[in-house]
C-alpha cells in the first residue's frame, strides 16, 4: 500500500489530520513531512474522483493572526515568528 493509499484511509477513518497526525500514525519518520505533505495534494486528487472533497484550514501564525498560504512553511512572513499552526486537512 502506497502512501496516499495509507493517507487516503485514515482521512477517510478520522476526517481530518495534520502532516504530524499522519507521521505519528503510520510510524514514519519525521524526516518525511514534505513526501507527507506532497501525498495530501495527490490524495486531494484521488479523492476527488472517489466522490470526496479535501479541504485545508491553512497554517496561521500564533502571534500576529496571518494565515499562511504556504502549507509547508515554518516562519511567518509578516512578523517572522516561528510559532505557526499546522495546516488541517479534512474530508468532506
Amino acid at each position: 500500500m502506497t502512501l496516499v493509499e495509507k493517507l487516503i484511509d485514515l482521512l477517510i477513518d478520522r476526517r481530518s489530520l495534520t502532516a504530524s497526525d499522519v507521521i505519528r500514525e503510520l510510524k514514519l519518520d519525521p524526516k518525511m513531512r514534505k513526501d507527507v505533505l506532497n501525498a495530501f495534494e495527490k490524495a486531494g486528487r484521488v479523492l476527488k474522483k472517489k466522490g470526496f472533497r479535501l479541504l485545508v484550514a491553512y497554517p496561521e501564525c500564533r502571534k500576529c493572526g496571518f494565515v499562511l498560504k504556504n502549507i509547508g512553511a515554518s516562519k511567518c512572513p509578516k512578523c517572522k515568528s516561528e510559532w505557526i499552526s499546522e495546516a488541517v486537512f479534512m474530508v468532506e
